[in-house]
Parts: C-alpha cells; structure tokens; sequence
C-alpha cells in the first residue's frame, strides 16, 4: 500500500495517495503500536502528502510529532532524526514561521557536516535549504555567502569525480 502511495504522489494523484496513506497509519498504529518505525514512518510519509495537498497545518502537526518520536527513540543525532527535523523546517517555512525553520535547518547542518561530511549530497542540500530561508528572511548575505560555498563544494566533488 505505500508503495503504491508513493506512485500515486509521483502522478500527481495526491488524494489517492492520501486514502492510502491514512490506511497504512491506521494498520501500524494497530499492529505494531504509534513508536514502531514503521508507524513513525507511515506519519511522515502522511505529513508529505498533506503538504502536496497544501493542508500544511495537518503536515506541520504530524512533522512536530514524527520529529518527537524520532528523538525519543533514536536519539537527536541519528540521521533519520535529521531527517524528520529538515521535514519540519520545510513545513515551517510552507507557513511562513521562517524563524522555525531557521532554527532547525542550522541544527541539520551542523549535525550532517559532523556526521556525513561538507560535501555528501545531504549536507549540501542542507546548505541550499538554509541559505534559502536566510532569503524568505530577507538575510541575502548569509544567503549569498552559503550559495557560494555550496557551488565550490559542488564544483570540488565534480572535479574529484572526474579524477577517479
């Protein structure tokens, strides 16, 4: 079933993937109880197809609670937690609470240049999704100086891809 939600969300068909996606959260919140990783993932995968649907507040409610349940069980530093805290800061931003999202996107950054490196592609699209908040902030420095190093690290891993 949610493979077939993701391809309907891949079609535009954003209503059917949303039946589905209320059907799977049921069933795991049954079967395996609302902590599960599967549940947890089910509310995400939910949270995104709400924000497809611009229902950004039912999005923004299960991201703060999909953020939650990943800190509680998998620690603030886990990437999947990253992940679930990056979901929230975009969802922040589709409401305009830029603040927000500022907060957790620097986190993110932080923590994947920490744990994955300055130029994995997680970390780079961290940097791009920072510098764009500083914009919808009116911060265009910061903006500009992050595009900036976020076009030399791309150039650097081509230029490192090219030589292997």
């Amino acid at each position: 079933m949610s493979n077939l939600a993701f391809t309907y969300s891949d079609l535009g068909r954003y209503q059917d993937a949303l039946r589905l996606e209320e059907q799977v959260l049921e069933t795991n919140q049954q079967v395996f109880g609302p902590d599960h990783p599967d549940t947890i993932l089910a509310m995400g995968n939910l949270a995104s197809t709400y924000s497809d649907l611009e229902q950004y507040e039912d999005a923004l409610r299960l991201n703060e609670q999909v953020l939650e349940k990943r800190r509680q069980t998998l620690g603030p530093d886990q990437l999947d937690t990253l992940l679930a805290m990056s979901n929230l800061a975009s969802t922040y931003s589709e409401v305009g609470r830029y603040q927000d999202a500022l907060h957790l996107e620097e986190q993110v950054l932080e923590k994947r240049r920490l744990i994955l490196g300055a130029t994995h592609s997680k970390t780079l699209l961290s940097m791009g999704n920072l510098a764009s908040t500083y914009r919808d902030l009116g911060r265009d420095e910061e903006a500009l100086f992050l595009e900036e190093q976020l076009e030399a690290l791309q150039e650097e891993e081509e230029d490192e891809g090219e030589v292997q």
